[in-house]
């Protein structure tokens, strides 16, 4: 009986490990390591260029994930005006 306890617990202790692996792995951006190119040729990816921060240590350029928020909330914005526009144009 104990040792079908121990041995419950081993399992669920792996597979406990192996599902907190298996998610760092899908959190990771498609983005992550992308060349300047390969990067500014993907929609869902935006370069950001190399800065220096306040406390004076220096940032390299890496490529990231646009976020979906801002392309949703600049699409819809872009939208509202153009149907601004049509709408003082007809006007």
């Amino acid at each position: 009986m104990k040792s079908q306890f121990q041995c419950g617990l081993i399992v669920a202790a792996f597979m406990s490990a192996s599902f907190g692996i298996s998610n760092s792995v899908y959190a990771a951006s498609a983005c992550k390591g992308l060349e300047v190119s390969s990067c500014q040729a993907s929609e869902s990816c935006a370069w950001v260029n190399s800065y220096t921060r306040k406390d004076g240590r220096e940032v390299k350029a890496f490529c990231r994930a646009k976020s979906k928020r801002a392309s949703k909330s600049i699409s819809g914005s872009s939208e509202k005006q153009a149907a601004k526009k049509a709408a003082t144009q007809t006007d």
